[in-house]
C-alpha cells in the first residue's frame, strides 16, 4: 500500500545532517523499492517517459535511519521521492518534487 506524504510529514523527514549517498557506497542496505515505485506510477496523472525514470539521488542522514531516493520521471522535471528506513526495510511513503514549480 503506498502512502503520499503531506508536506509537513515529508519535511519531518529531511534534516540538516542529509548526506548523498555515491552509486557503490555499501554503507546502507538498500530497500527494494520497485514494487513501491509501480503503483506510485499508477496513480499519477501524467505519463511518465519510461525510458528516462532513473533512480537521479539517495540522500541519508547521518544516524541512517531515513534515506530519501529521488526517482526522476522524466523531461517534465518531475520527481517521485520515496522515503525509506534502510534499517527495518520499511518504506515509509512518498511524494511528488515538481522542479518546474
Amino acid at each position: 500500500m503506498i502512502k503520499e506524504l503531506s508536506k509537513k510529514e515529508f519535511d519531518a523527514t529531511c534534516t540538516n545532517s542529509m548526506r548523498l549517498i555515491e552509486p557503490g557506497d555499501t554503507s546502507i542496505t538498500p530497500v527494494n523499492i520497485d514494487d513501491y515505485v509501480e503503483e506510485c506510477l499508477s496513480t499519477i496523472s501524467i505519463e511518465p517517459d519510461t525510458q528516462s525514470i532513473e533512480i537521479h539521488y539517495v540522500y541519508m542522514n547521518d544516524q541512517k535511519g531515513i534515506c530519501h531516493v529521488g526517482i526522476n520521471l522524466g523531461p517534465q522535471n518531475l520527481f517521485l521521492v520515496v522515503i525509506t528506513k534502510p534499517e527495518t526495510g520499511e518504506i515509509m511513503g512518498h511524494s511528488f518534487l515538481n522542479l518546474s514549480k
